[in-house]
């Protein structure tokens, strides 16, 4: 999956691949359509 990463504090996020989640147990992976990012994250 793609993902908008922060490899550091206060650092410029960058649109790269992620792995995809695994849920572990009692756990759920959901589906996230859109999310904000402020300059603050």
């Amino acid at each position: 999956m793609k993902a908008a990463v922060l490899p550091e504090i206060g650092g410029i996020p960058r649109y790269e691949d992620f792995p995809d989640p695994v849920a572990g147990d009692d756990e759920v992976v959901i589906d996230v359509k859109a999310v904000a990012v402020e300059n603050v994250d």
